[in-house]
């Protein structure tokens, strides 16, 4: 204030904030006139919420960070991506420049500069980073070739949305990265994007079956190929014990060892302090475990896990955590949120495969008794203290992880502080990375997180509920061992194109699974064949801007009777979706909780300039 004179004549912080965006849409605007000189930086401007784009179109949710991980205004749907010819003197400052109105990440650095370009063909499902070659007439540049200017060497895309548009950045004889998400689909907070892994190409919103010890029971991978299956999960813990993640290693990885070419992703075995607490003893250390194979101990510290990962080998690696029971409260939820902040460092310094493996920061801090609502959310934290989940994660988006899980959930805490504690986490975590509800597996919880943001989901759910004999259907679960089912010649789910149900009746099922464990098997087919579909519903849904529309539908389904969840109706509110049609209840009702700003908009028109009242 003193620096721009605004105290001194008595102006307001307002007028201040104007005068800023001015100057941010002026430094816009000669970046793009000027382009690159050979050797600047590249930077990645990100329109922010107190900056509305033209067409009133509303930003997403979720924080905005520079590089060093302090909180700006939140990002617009709105990007532009051009170079600054910037001087070694003068780079120092405008790498920490950031505005309200603009925030300036350093995106790309070269000793030639960095060719920008829309990627109007992005890898596709399954298939493999394509070779480095700009589209159209545009062209890598190396150490011979002569400086790039003006249109060519700046692509603006101030006025094309995120939820259909893409930018990609591609560097001289390199592939931007083996590890990106790309948003190709948003509603309000719920996005559709294209996650780029080391073996394989997937989408998301995506449900990960799990396979503890490198299976998943009854079925092979190439039915699990079959299905749709993107990635498995596979458990440290238990792959250590047996067979050993040495053994693994000496015989090329877990993805050789089981035939999977597709994506991994290992848990670090945190968890098994929960599921095996009578077997553990957790210290600042780590966590020392009592075989229940041999019942000899075992020392599993945040480095000894990343080893085991490494040796596996899987695409995305889960950094250890401090798990306690979500029913626990007291001095034990801060003591595992800074203990899971301590070891992630620990993990990162271990991490001997940064290049080929993707490590996951994992967020704890509990319920906590005084969670906020959604409005004290996207306040001032000067007014509301953050509580221990804001805190682990402000920490964990500090440390700028390839990408983030919310840990804690799905052990039985009630259904109203599960959703609540991930729209939090959602709203801090960085709109880029990908968000990953750990524990997740019910058909209705996925498409409530997926609405609040989220990402990717696992659970054990699927398959542990067809060895009981009970199916998964779009009305909510069919219990096969029924005396009704053994007349019934009907399909599990008429409108289910599996194998399972093209094939065999209910009937026929029904005398499986009571007598033969072939029906589990069966059962496992067709459970995990509803969960890839439900992703890819999803996925489709908001990319094609039906997603209210799908989660109405998915509700009169489940609830025929309008009897949704109280907890469900205040989810939607938050995500912003009416789902007043589907409730029988007079309370429910449409949405009234809008996405805040931060800040007090203020205006542009449509060449960034701001607007006086």
């Amino acid at each position: 204030m003193q620096a721009c004179g605004c105290k001194r004549n008595g102006q307001s912080l307002g007028h201040c904030l104007t005068a800023a965006a001015s100057l941010a849409a002026r430094l816009v605007r000669s970046a793009v006139q000027t382009g690159p000189a050979r050797g600047s930086h590249s930077f990645r401007t990100v329109t922010c919420q107190n900056g509305w784009l033209p067409g009133g179109r509303h930003p997403p949710a979720g924080p905005c960070r520079d590089p060093a991980g302090r909180r700006q205004p939140r990002v617009s749907y709105g990007e532009a991506w051009f170079g600054m010819a910037v001087g070694k003197k003068s780079r120092k400052k405008i790498k920490n420049f950031a505005l309200p109105g603009v925030a300036l990440v350093p995106h790309t650095e070269s000793k030639v500069g960095a060719h920008h370009s829309l990627n109007p063909k992005p890898p596709g499902l399954g298939s493999s980073p394509p070779a480095d070659r700009p589209p159209g007439n545009r062209r890598n540049y190396n150490s011979t070739s002569p400086p790039l200017s003006g249109v060519l060497a700046s692509v603006v895309l101030l006025a094309l949305p995120l939820d259909r548009h893409g930018a990609e950045i591609y560097s001289p004889g390199v592939w931007i990265d083996f590890f990106f998400l790309l948003i190709l689909g948003r509603f309000n907070r719920a996005r559709a994007a294209r996650l780029t892994l080391p073996h394989f190409t997937c989408q998301t919103p995506l449900f990960m079956p799990v396979g503890t010890q490198g299976t998943i029971k009854g079925l092979t991978t190439d039915q699990l190929e079959d299905i749709g299956c993107q990635i498995i999960l596979g458990n440290t813990y238990h792959l250590e014990l047996r067979p050993g993640s040495q053994l693994i290693d000496d015989l090329g990885g877990l993805h050789k060892f089981m035939n999977w070419k597709r994506a991994l992703l290992t848990d670090s075995g945190g968890f098994q302090m929960v599921s095996l607490l009578h077997l553990a003893d957790i210290t600042e250390e780590g966590v020392t475990f009592q075989s229940p194979v041999d019942g000899k101990p075992m020392l599993l510290t945040p480095e000894e896990s990343i080893h085991i990962q490494n040796n596996i080998g899987a695409d995305i690696i889960m950094a250890l955590d401090d798990v306690v029971k979500t029913t626990i409260t007291g001095p034990r939820i801060e003591e595992a949120m800074h203990r899971t902040l301590r070891w992630i460092d620990r993990c990162i310094a271990a991490h001997k495969k940064p290049d080929v493996q993707n490590l996951f920061g994992i967020v704890q801090g509990g319920l906590d008794p005084v969670l906020r609502s959604y409005i004290r959310l996207i306040t001032d934290y000067a007014i509301f203290p953050p509580n221990f989940r804001d805190i682990c994660v402000r920490g964990l988006v500090e440390r700028n992880l390839p990408g983030y899980a919310i840990g804690g959930l799905a052990g039985g805490e009630d259904k109203d502080s599960f959703w609540r504690v991930v729209a939090q986490c959602t709203a801090g975590l960085p709109e880029n990375k990908p968000r990953y509800v750990m524990g997740v597996g019910y058909p209705l919880d996925i498409v409530v997180c997926s609405a609040l943001g989220a990402d990717m989901y696992d659970c054990v759910y699927p398959t542990r509920t067809a060895r009981f004999g009970t199916a998964l259907v779009p009305e909510g679960v069919l219990k096969l061992k029924q005396n009704a089912m053994a007349t019934d010649e009907r399909p599990i789910d008429p409108t289910c194109s599996c194998m399972v149900c093209k094939k065999y009746t209910r009937a026929y099922l029904h005398c499986l699974v009571t007598k033969d464990a072939m029906g589990s098997q069966l059962l496992s087919y067709h459970n995990l064949s509803f969960m890839m579909r439900l992703s890819r519903d999803l996925h489709m849904s908001i990319l094609e801007g039906r997603f209210p529309e799908f989660v109405r539908g998915f509700l009169r389904a489940q609830f025929p009777k309008g009897d949704v969840p109280q907890w469900v109706r205040n989810a939607m509110e938050v995500a912003g979706i009416d789902i007043s049609e589907c409730c029988a209840s007079a309370k429910c009702h449409a949405p009234s909780i809008q996405e805040q700003p931060l800040t007090v908009p203020v205006p542009v028109d449509a060449d960034g300039v701001v607007q006086q009242n």
